[in-house]
């Protein structure tokens, strides 16, 4: 019935070419595979959507980056993600991955 328009602007002024880089949709829930710790959950999705010639070395600095600006480490990092029926990471601590896979996804660190 209401038909949408108007116009995408990012700080003011149209998409530009890094566009991708700088937005990123986050679902409102969190699908993870619960059998995986936080850790690992982010290595997966960095190194399945990183050009397959970057370096191990790189991709894991990268998964560092995050989970430190995340305050995903120590204990935390080698949670399980779990679900109904396995014990795992709080909700916040599953928001807080389900941002960092976006933001490994369209990272400057790979």
């Amino acid at each position: 019935k209401y038909a949408a328009h108007g116009d995408i602007l990012l700080n003011g002024l149209p998409p530009g070419p890094f566009y991708k880089r700088t937005v990123c949709f986050i679902p409102k829930t969190d699908n993870h595979l619960s059998t995986l710790t936080v850790g690992e959950t982010l290595l997966f999705s960095a190194q399945m959507r990183s050009p397959a010639h970057t370096k191990s070395e790189h991709i894991e600095k990268a998964v560092d980056i995050v989970l430190n600006w995340l305050n995903l480490t120590g204990e935390h990092k080698n949670t399980y993600v779990g679900d109904a029926n396995i014990k795992g990471s709080s909700g916040g601590q599953k928001r807080r991955l389900s941002v960092g896979v976006e933001v490994i996804s369209g990272s400057i660190f790979i």
